[in-house]
């Protein structure tokens, strides 16, 4: 040390080199890892087979609870008028998209529990372009299932009545769809297009193909609990819907993309219910049918 007791900016500092021990030299920082869109090959096959269960509760619940309280409540305020045709469209849009609502949270409620990022249920917004590509390719899909169904079953409508009287129903219904505008119509087909996709294509595909341990088996398996859930439309629409579902579930599958299918479904539904309503009557049209 210097004399004085202090040093001076110009004295001498020696130093010796240290070496560090392996622990103490901190890890180079790992590539990020890319997103695998519907990659759950870490969830197990129980809390997998938990979240299939949740969501068929939530189908469940959106298939009768939501509509009977809808009903009830609108019931209870008077809501609805025997003179105006449209009265019940407000409470038809706010049940469709209370539906919706539910159908997102429970997706919420899947991701956190089994720790999966949105995109394990294709909820991503990678490559919009991409996404927007595979949105048209499903709809051309969905119409050429459609379009395949139709030659299969026109030529047995004249051979069974029931096969007639199904499809009566089928264009009465969509008929009588309660809307009263193309905009109103916009925004019900929108609740109806995410409530069904998050639940049918976005959850029920994945956990299902890591419960069986195959994604045809779950496309095939939620396709076909898709058209049962319209049997109320006549068993010719639940076929058809059925169909409509393996078509939507193919694409979900190959784009990865759950916004895809839920624009191809949007557009579809509101494609379909300007058409059916150009269309004549349900007799008019069974008469042109059969000729």
């Amino acid at each position: 040390m210097p004399e004085g007791g202090e040093y001076r900016s110009d004295d001498p500092v020696l130093a010796r080199p240290v070496a560090l021990s392996p622990a103490a030299v901190p890890p180079a920082p790992l590539p990020a890892r890319p997103v695998d869109p519907l990659d759950l090959s870490h969830i197990n096959s129980l809390p997998a087979a938990g979240g299939v269960i949740l969501t068929l509760l939530t189908v469940a619940l959106t298939l009768f609870g939501v509509p009977i309280v809808a009903v009830a409540l609108a019931d209870t305020l008077g809501w609805f008028s025997t003179t105006d045709p449209h009265s019940g469209d407000g409470l038809l849009l706010a049940s469709k998209w209370v539906e919706a609502g539910l159908a997102m949270l429970v997706a919420a409620v899947c991701l956190w529990r089994l720790r999966v990022r949105p995109a394990g249920l294709g909820l991503h917004f990678q490559r919009p372009s991409r996404q927007a590509a595979w949105a048209l390719a499903a709809l051309a899909c969905v119409y050429a299932a459609m379009i395949g169904f139709a030659i299969f079953v026109i030529p047995l409508i004249n051979a069974f009545p029931q096969m007639q009287r199904d499809l009566a129903h089928r264009v009465e219904f969509v008929q009588m769809v309660p809307v009263s505008n193309v905009g109103m119509a916009a925004l019900l087909m929108a609740a109806v297009a995410i409530h069904e996709e998050v639940l049918f294509r976005g959850l029920l595909i994945p956990l299902l193909a890591r419960v069986l341990r195959s994604k045809t088996a779950a496309v095939m398996a939620s396709s076909a609990l898709f058209g049962a859930l319209h049997i109320t439309q006549g068993f010719m629409a639940t076929v058809q819907i059925g169909f409509v579902g393996a078509a939507l579930g193919i694409c979900f599958v190959a784009s990865r993309s759950l916004p895809a299918v839920i624009v191809a479904h949007f557009l579809f539904n509101l494609l379909q219910l300007q058409l059916m309503r150009l269309l004549p009557s349900a007799e008019e049209l069974l008469r042109e049918l059969q000729k």
